[in-house]
């Protein structure tokens, strides 16, 4: 029999590592969540808004009305995170204030929770909760946990992935395969494209080395590619413009698609035998990818296009094409390399002179190159895209890390104490560092090799203020208003958000709207979008303009400040209806005075 003494000790030495690596971070989440004003911005007040049509539909129609918009109201990023935040506005009875952390911190524990049980395959509990603890403090993953960003959800749904594929043992545990495909089609919806270009190589190696070693076989894989084919012949007929999905034809489809994978298992088995965990955790993965995209794929497609190779990309970015190893250099810059580097020193140390012991360096080696295949792909597209954007190699940066730590830590290689130290020196010093940044610590300064870290914004938020100062003008009832120049700016000097100030008119009744100026190539194409499209244009004031002006929309932000600080404003048909101060930084309203029935 086991003493009550010894139970007592197995079950803390199991449980206690998991909540001292699960909570310890979320105490800090909090804590900065808790301080903070500062509302959704950029992205994340676009996935408010969406988030708030869903809850609104909730609130005033029901259940079921409220699931269906969370299937059909997409936004200009058609991906299924606002569902996500409707679920928490729901509970906080529609107040963001609240459903934002409580978002976060549900997106932070999720990543938390995997990233703990995959680092526990390879070492023990409490090596696996000192790795946690090392992921959770990297800066730019402690920064995502503070913004209403998707990343944060995309990362946990990827450990997430990773750790069911890992453990099915090549697709021979059922509840492993079933779960990783649940995972993969979430992962699938929130963000498609990155996903399949981080886990299309890896999954490419993990089916060949399954069929190598007869977990599956090529039966499996003909019917996965027949069911993928009639996959894409379906998303790709809901592309075509002059097609239509209603409600119920939506249905129609998904009920097809369902006939075709149960047609194509009975055609299969009589064949021979379907290996089931592989097949049910693709079917699996494919259905749920392909019922959600099967609503947004034109919408998907103009938003890939558009922020990667279109228009939008082009004139906006102002970042220019880059070759590979400058791609490679961004990467490492804007991620946080530094903590990369030390894990990776202490890695390559740990495998010097032991590399010979197949058995644990042969699977740390497979768990290091997947990250790896994740991560070159999209620097390859990132050289060759103008203004790609670091945050989509996130998931294999994490996944490296996380490789780099458990060899780090492994006690089958040399210098185990040492390096164990090391490590563990270093995500002390980590966490103190993060913990200053979460309790609004002046004066912290992180080096761009470590990767920014965002101190809790204290007094309100700039852009309720400006909007509460906007609604006090009657003349701007029913009108439509320009942002121009807030976006920018450095957090620190930005006065108001336009994403935010949009969302905040749409959720207070559209009193009036608020967006920026469409695409236009030139001044005079500028000037011809404010005349045709707006009524007023909202301009912040900076204190100086030290960054460049490459990209239209600053050209003609900074053309229409010029002549304001000129008195030549009729030069360019626009008066002075306002002007205004938030937070000690200068705001004017303009009016168009352009009369476009004429």
């Amino acid at each position: 029999m086991i003493s009550y003494r010894r139970f007592k000790f197995v079950s803390l030495n199991r449980w206690l590592p998991y909540l001292l690596s699960t909570v310890i971070p979320l105490f800090f989440l909090i804590l900065w969540h808790s301080e903070n004003t500062l509302l959704p911005t950029d992205d994340g007040a676009n996935f408010w808004e969406n988030g708030h049509l869903i809850y609104l539909e909730y609130r005033e129609h029901g259940f079921l009305d409220g699931v269906v918009a969370a299937y059909y109201v997409r936004g200009f990023r058609p991906i299924i995170f606002p569902a996500f935040i409707a679920f928490f506005l729901t509970i906080s009875n529609g107040d963001i204030s609240l459903a934002f952390p409580l978002t976060m911190c549900f997106s932070f524990f999720l990543f938390l929770h995997f990233a703990y049980l995959l680092m526990k395959l390879f070492i023990s509990p409490w090596k696996a909760a000192s790795g946690t603890l090392f992921i959770s403090t990297i800066p730019w993953i402690v920064r995502f946990s503070h913004i209403l960003y998707s990343e944060m959800l995309l990362m946990a749904l990827a450990l997430a992935s990773a750790y069911y594929l890992i453990k099915s043992d090549c697709f021979l545990n059922f509840k492993s395969s079933l779960l990783a495909g649940f995972f993969i089609g979430l992962g699938f919806c929130m963000r498609p494209v990155v996903f399949l270009l981080n886990f299309f190589i890896p999954l490419i190696l993990i089916v060949t080395f399954s069929r190598k070693r007869g977990k599956i076989s090529p039966f499996d894989i003909e019917a996965a590619i027949y069911i993928f084919g009639v996959t894409c012949l379906i998303l790709f007929i809901s592309m075509v413009p002059s097609i239509t999905f209603p409600y119920k034809f939506n249905i129609l489809l998904c009920l097809l698609l369902l006939i075709i994978i149960c047609t194509i298992v009975l055609i299969f088995k009589k064949r021979s035998k379907i290996h089931y965990p592989f097949f049910i955790a693709f079917a699996l993965a494919n259905f749920i990818g392909s019922i959600w995209w099967l609503r947004g794929m034109r919408k998907l497609y103009d938003w890939v296009y558009e922020t990667s190779f279109g228009n939008l990309n082009r004139l906006y970015s102002g970042i220019g094409e880059m070759g590979f190893l400058q791609g490679l250099g961004h990467f490492f810059s804007h991620l946080g390399g530094f903590p990369l580097l030390i894990t990776s020193l202490v890695a390559v140390t740990a495998v010097i002179g032991t590399w010979r012991k197949r058995k644990e360096f042969i699977p740390l080696l497979l768990l290091s190159l997947i990250p790896i295949f994740m991560i070159l792909p999209y620097i390859i597209v990132h050289s060759f895209s103008p203004g790609g954007d670091n945050r989509r190699v996130f998931i294999g940066f994490t996944l490296l890390l996380v490789a780099a730590f458990t060899i780090s830590v492994h006690p089958a290689f040399i210098l185990q104490k040492t390096r164990t130290t090391i490590i563990l020196l270093f995500t002390m010093t980590q966490l103190f560092t993060v913990s200053l940044s979460n309790t609004g610590a002046e004066g912290l300064k992180i080096t761009p090799l470590t990767g920014p870290v965002d101190l809790p914004y204290i007094g309100g938020d700039p852009s309720l203020k400006v909007y509460e100062k906007l609604k006090e003008i009657p003349e701007l009832t029913g009108s439509t208003v320009a942002s121009m120049f807030a976006q920018d700016l450095p957090r620190e000097a930005k006065t108001f958000d336009t994403y935010t100030l949009r969302a905040l008119t749409v959720i207070d009744g559209d009193k009036f709207s608020l967006a920026y100026p469409t695409i236009f190539t030139s001044l005079t194409e500028g000037y011809l979008t404010l005349f045709s499209h707006y009524d007023y244009v909202l301009l912040n004031v900076p204190e100086k303009i030290d960054f460049p002006l490459n990209n239209p929309y600053l050209k003609l932000s900074d053309d229409i400040l010029q002549k304001w600080k000129d008195n030549r404003l009729d030069e360019v048909m626009l008066r002075e209806i306002k002007q205004f101060s938030i937070d000690r930084r200068d705001i004017i309203l303009l009016k168009v005075e352009v009369n476009k029935k004429a």
